[in-house]
């Protein structure tokens, strides 16, 4: 009796968050039993999380956190990891072979449980689930959890139709990742897919996305698929701790994420894109803005390694989402700035500052010297190729306005403009980041916000008497649009800023939502438990709403492949040679670029046959090649019926082994190739048709 007590002592002694942990590793366990597909699930989460929370683990914050930010960083540490990983076994000629990954992801995942052990040691707050009082961060996370499981399913059911991604950036995204998945290292060579050496295309996610198809062993289309969904609703981690820090109330966070995970029309669109380089890179923006916030209010060793790490990371994963970051480390550097009255200090963070940015490029300095020979040099030989606007940075107010946008922006001016008039620091930083991205992408607004500072400065030197600043405000007055000229940069378009606006809309929208319950909620005193079950009562109608009115945002027009594309690509894989020579059918797209039209752009990528047009990526190869390629692609698509010579001219020159048709096909069509002395049908299913070519037409 007395041992059976003892032991039942020790059973209730074991800590809650350790429990949760043990629960955990047994839902792991039956993932693993259930095949690829879980196996998938498991490897990608240790890959997004792994690393990041072994680093952060080996330098702990000195205080704790707010509220899901501590996940929010090891997912972006993560991310960074993986890609400087690659940077550097490439520089050094070491291939990330799949059973190397295998082995490192099981040391990851096995460091992983050994410091998750020792975290649940201790009493938490999940210890205290069964007292009158629950704590706030348990209901906050709560919340997060149904709203992070419900975008989940949300985003899941969008793809439900979907067997190959959507849209152009998809194929080339496809073709990277089976490049790095085959060499194991960074795809700076596309040989011999496509001629081209140094390529300076951001990689970091196709490097994240082939580690987790290596690791698993999941086919490349749902990998793509399914991670691109994943990363997708990770948003809402990511934007919940975003606002949370800023604004100091974890109400913020879930309400900001309801806003991204079901309400914005964006980033859920972006699968009908494929932009998932742009995704991934934006999910790293809010873990490097609080660990550089963090820095500056408390500089320790621990923010600034981490913000080293992502700096370096972020800028293999994504420039542009890194530029629009820095937007962000602007806006908050400023208003630190604009608060400390320490010259030491601000010199202090200057020096160590740099030492940081130093720092941040040595690490990424193998990536980035390819980014200086192939993007910065011709640059500085042709300065005028760095300058866009016209057409390239045109606004689509269809895509400004789409969804629930307008609710979203009469939100945001609303809580914008009362965080202001309360000089609330988290409303200063977010609404001067939403207007550095809307100045990056239209450079000469600068010259009308200049003057009206340079106005202020005037004014405040005039009251104290300062020579210095009113020389500064007066040479601001004169940086005008009738003196100034400020080109549009080609980096930042209208397009990228109004696709990851979503992020300081939703962050402001959930702090405003956050100071109208904290300033009601004093009025109710005999109430408030009643006030706080109508919030989470109108959350929740919100959440389910929302998500049930866009569950369908997948846009139509940008998929042009079926499930009979995929059974094709697998008879091809299976029945025709390596080396052989695919002409598709093709259309123009923009002036310097052609996409295919149906499923036979992803041959090159799937099956690794050459096609008569490559990936999107065929325009950083050489002048020459690229000029012919547009031949060929001109070829096709400007077909009309009498002119079939062409065709067969251009089958004979490129020896050309096979031809394929889609389920629509235009403007090559099956009547094309009826010679049934030059052509034979071999393979005819689901709409899809595949010509042998016999002889010479």
């Amino acid at each position: 009796m007395d041992t059976q007590l003892t032991h039942t002592t020790r059973v209730s002694t074991i800590p809650a968050a350790r429990k949760l942990l043990i629960a955990a590793l047994c839902c792991a366990a039956v993932m693993v039993l259930v095949g690829t597909a879980g196996w998938f699930f498991l490897a990608f989460m240790v890959l997004l999380f792994g690393p990041g929370y072994v680093l952060e683990r080996l330098f702990p914050a000195a205080i704790e956190p707010a509220p899901f930010v501590r996940p929010t960083l090891w997912l972006g540490l993560s991310m960074a990891l993986i890609s400087v990983l690659y940077t550097w076994t490439t520089l050094v000629g070491v291939p990330l072979t799949a059973p190397l990954l295998i082995a490192l992801t099981l040391v990851c995942g096995m460091l992983v449980l050994l410091c998750a052990w020792r975290d649940t040691a201790e009493r938490s707050p999940l210890d205290d689930l069964s007292s009158d009082r629950i704590a706030p961060d348990i209901l906050a996370w709560a919340a997060l959890l149904v709203v992070l499981g419900v975008t989940v399913w949300m985003r899941f059911y969008q793809i439900r139709e979907l067997a190959l991604p959507a849209w152009v950036d998809s194929v080339h995204h496809a073709l990277l990742i089976r490049v790095v998945a085959e060499q194991g290292q960074a795809p700076y060579s596309l040989q011999p897919y496509i001629p081209i050496e140094n390529l300076p295309y951001h990689w970091g996610y196709h490097a994240v996305m082939a580690a987790a198809m290596q690791v698993s062993g999941l086919d490349l289309p749902r990998v793509m698929l399914w991670g691109g969904q994943i990363i997708n609703a990770l948003h809402v981690l990511t934007v919940a701790a975003l606002a949370t820090y800023f604004w100091r109330r974890p109400l913020a966070g879930v309400v900001a994420a309801i806003i991204v995970g079901t309400v914005s029309i964006m980033p859920a669109y972006y699968v009908s894109w494929g932009r998932y380089t742009q995704l991934m890179g934006l999910l790293a923006v809010p873990a490097l803005a609080i660990c550089w916030d963090s820095w500056l209010h408390r500089p320790t060793r621990r923010d600034w390694l981490l913000c080293v790490v992502l700096l370096a990371g972020l800028s293999i994963i994504h420039f542009r989402a890194l530029v629009l970051g820095f937007g962000l480390l602007a806006s908050s550097g400023g208003i630190w700035l604009a608060q400390v009255g320490d010259r030491a200090q601000i010199r202090q963070r200057i020096l160590h500052g740099a030492g940081m940015a130093g720092a941040a490029l040595l690490l990424a300095a193998p990536w980035l010297w390819v980014l200086v020979l192939q993007r910065l040099a011709p640059a500085v030989e042709t300065p005028t190729n760095l300058v866009g606007g016209g057409d390239y940075n045109k606004l689509s107010e269809g895509l400004l306005w789409a969804g629930h946008t307008r609710w979203i922006v009469a939100g945001t001016l609303l809580a914008g403009a009362w965080g202001l008039l309360r000089r609330t620091r988290a409303a200063v930083i977010l609404v001067g980041w939403t207007g550095i991205m809307l100045m990056l992408s239209n450079p000469p607004l600068i010259t009308y916000v200049l003057p009206a500072v340079g106005v202020t400065l005037l004014l405040h030197a005039m009251q104290n008497r300062k020579l210095g600043i009113g020389l500064l405000g007066v040479l601001l007055v004169l940086c005008n649009p009738r003196l100034v000229w400020v080109p549009f940069f080609w980096l930042i378009t209208n397009e990228v800023v109004v696709i990851s606006l979503f992020m300081p809309l939703a962050a402001l929208v959930g702090g405003g939502v956050a100071l109208l319950y904290s300033r009601l909620l004093p009025s109710f005193p005999r109430g408030s438990e009643w006030m706080q079950i109508g919030t989470i009562g109108a959350l929740a109608a919100l959440l389910v709403w929302s998500a049930w009115d866009g569950r369908n945002v997948l846009n139509p027009d940008t998929i042009f492949t079926t499930a009979g594309d995929v059974t094709a690509l697998e008879w091809i894989e299976q029945n025709t040679a390596p080396t052989s020579q695919f002409l598709i059918n093709t259309t123009g797209w923009f002036s310097h670029v052609d996409r295919g039209t149906d499923g036979g752009w992803w041959i090159t990528p799937l099956t690794g046959r050459s096609t008569s047009l490559p990936p999107a990526l065929y325009t950083y190869a050489d002048p020459a090649y690229v000029a012919a390629t547009h031949a060929r692609s001109r070829t096709v698509a400007e077909y009309t019926p009498g002119n079939e010579q062409a065709i067969y001219d251009l089958i004979t020159q490129q020896g050309i082994d096979y031809v394929y048709l889609g389920t629509a096909p235009e403007p090559l069509t099956p009547q094309v190739f009826a010679d049934t002395e030059r052509f034979a049908k071999v393979y005819e299913r689901d709409g899809i048709t595949i010509f042998a070519v016999l002889g010479t037409p």
